[in-house]
């Protein structure tokens, strides 16, 4: 599966592939040994938040998710120039249902002067 196309954002946690597909506002997961799709529950009301964002990226945090996005702003009708981050915990139900809670999620960088800012390159280190 990670060879079957280019994996824009995506990241692994515990052997299950996350990818928020930004089209859908879905943040989904992959198990390999199940061979199968799911849409990860329990973040509706965060993904409310990301619907029209864009160069999001997923990151394996700590055995945990940490989403990186770029908030849509409708009462503007633009793209803030604020790099949201939304840390979720990861919990399997009922054998292969993949559940998220969001733990924290907030502005972690604001460029200020209108200048475009993206986030290209996700690392988490661990010392």
């Amino acid at each position: 599966m990670l060879n079957s196309r280019n994996w824009w954002g995506a990241c692994v946690v515990h052997d299950v592939l996350y990818y928020y597909n930004t089209n859908l506002n879905k943040l989904r997961a992959y198990d390999p040994k199940q061979r199968y799709w799911r849409v990860v529950r329990g973040v509706e009301e965060l993904l409310s938040k990301t619907a029209g964002s864009w160069g999001s990226r997923t990151v394996s945090y700590s055995g945990k998710l940490a989403l990186f996005f770029h908030k849509y702003n409708a009462s503007k009708l633009k793209v803030t120039n604020d790099v949201w981050v939304a840390e979720i915990a990861l919990e399997r139900r009922q054998g292969a249902e993949i559940w998220g809670k969001v733990q924290w999620c907030d502005v972690v960088f604001n460029d200020g002067d209108g200048r475009l800012c993206i986030v290209v390159k996700c690392l988490s280190v661990s010392i």
